[in-house]
C-alpha cells in the first residue's frame, strides 16, 4: 500500500502573508540602522564639541597663566587687560583662538602676612635685607602680604565665533610700603 502525502491547500486569505512579514522586518531593520546611525552621528557631535571645549579652557587657562607672571601684572593691571593674548593649541602656527582679560584686574582683599608664615613658604632667609623672597629697604611699613586678585580670560574661537570664560583667583605674595596700597 501505497500512502502519498499530499500537502493541504493554503486557504486564500494566507497567501502572500510570507512576503508581507518579510517586508515588514526588512522596513524594521533598516529603521533601526537609521536611528543607529542618527545617534552616532549625535555622538560624534557631543565628543566632537566636548574637544572644542576642552581647547577652549586650555586656552582660557594658558592666557591666565600668562597674564598673571607678566612683572607688571600687579603694577598695572589696565596693560594686561589692554591687550589681546593669541593662542595656537594645535602648533600650525595659525591663531586658534583670542583671548582678552576682561575686566581689568582688581585687588580685592589684602592680608598681611605673619612671620611664621612667610618663613613656612621661603623658609629661614640668611640675608636680612631680603623680605617676601624680594631685596627691600628696612622699614618698619615694610611687611609681607598676600594681595587676592579675580581675573577673568574671555577666549574667542576663531573658528566658529564661540566664546568660553574662566575666572579665577591670584593670591600674590608682596612687599607692602603702606597697609593697604590700592586695596581697600
Amino acid at each position: 500500500m501505497k500512502t502519498s502525502l499530499k500537502r493541504p491547500k493554503a486557504p486564500a486569505a494566507q497567501r502572500g502573508v510570507t512576503l508581507v512579514v518579510a517586508l515588514i522586518m526588512m522596513a524594521a531593520l533598516a529603521l533601526m540602522a537609521a536611528m543607529a546611525l542618527r545617534m552616532s552621528t549625535t555622538n560624534a557631535r557631543v565628543v566632537g564639541n566636548a574637544q572644542v571645549r576642552a581647547e577652549a579652557m586650555y586656552a582660557a587657562q594658558s592666557a591666565l597663566e600668562q597674564t598673571i607672571s607678566y612683572s607688571f601684572f600687579v603694577s598695572d593691571p589696565t596693560i594686561v587687560s589692554s591687550t589681546p593674548i593669541e593662542i595656537d593649541t594645535d602648533g600650525d602656527e595659525t591663531i586658534d583662538y583670542s583671548a582678552q582679560i576682561t575686566p581689568v584686574p582688581t585687588c580685592y582683599r589684602k592680608r598681611k602676612l605673619p612671620p611664621e608664615e612667610v618663613v613656612a613658604i621661603y623658609g629661614a632667609l640668611s640675608d636680612p635685607g631680603t623680605k617676601c623672597g624680594a631685596r627691600v629697604a628696612e622699614s618698619p611699613l615694610n611687611t609681607c602680604s598676600n594681595t587676592e586678585y579675580m581675573v577673568r580670560a574671555q577666549v574667542t574661537d576663531s573658528r566658529t565665533g564661540a566664546t568660553f570664560a574662566v575666572n579665577q583667583g591670584v593670591a600674590v605674595m608682596q612687599v607692602d610700603i603702606d597697609e593697604f596700597g590700592d586695596c581697600r
